[in-house]
């Protein structure tokens, strides 16, 4: 009967890391939060850059295109989301006064929000942090599609409790 269990557990352990998004909710106010320029993340040679893109609408929904702006290095700490309507997409934006998670997402459902820390191009590491969606660590890899895998390595995941 225990192996029985252990081979359950094991199941469960594994279908963690599926792709089986699961949409998350904005648990915060939606009002208030301000513009600011936000950025696809790209990764060409192992250094990461930010493209500056710009939100309009393409039919009903809400659509990031690029910018004709060149990308630029990305150095030190951005905010990013997952968008349900563009899984395949990392959007970031510096966190400034008022803009956060929701001023990229404009408050609709994501499949994954945190902070991103990077040194001259490089991830130092990234983690779950956001007041409004508030990802659990655990569901990382269900919630991001295998195809951003290279882009937010696991193993420079940090989970992100309160008191950090």
């Amino acid at each position: 009967m225990k192996n029985k269990f252990n081979q359950v557990k094991s199941l469960l352990e594994e279908r963690k890391f599926f792709y089986t998004p699961t949409p998350i909710k904005n648990e915060g106010i939606t009002r208030g939060y301000q513009e600011g320029q936000a950025y696809r993340l790209l990764k060409e040679n192992g250094f990461y850059y930010m493209k500056p893109v710009i939100r309009m609408m393409s039919g009903n929904v809400n659509k990031y295109y690029d910018k004709q702006d060149r990308p630029i290095i990305a150095n030190g700490v951005y905010i990013f989301v997952i968008l349900c309507n563009e899984e395949y997409t990392v959007f970031c934006m510096k966190p400034e006064r008022r803009c956060g998670h929701i001023s990229i997402s404009k408050g609709k459902d994501i499949y994954y929000a945190g902070e991103i820390f990077f040194n001259l191009g490089k991830i130092e590491y990234w983690n779950n942090a956001s007041g409004h969606y508030c990802p659990l660590a655990e569901i990382n890899r269900s919630n991001i599609h295998p195809e951003l895998r290279s882009i937010l390595p696991i193993n420079l995941f940090k989970k992100f409790t309160t008191g950090n």
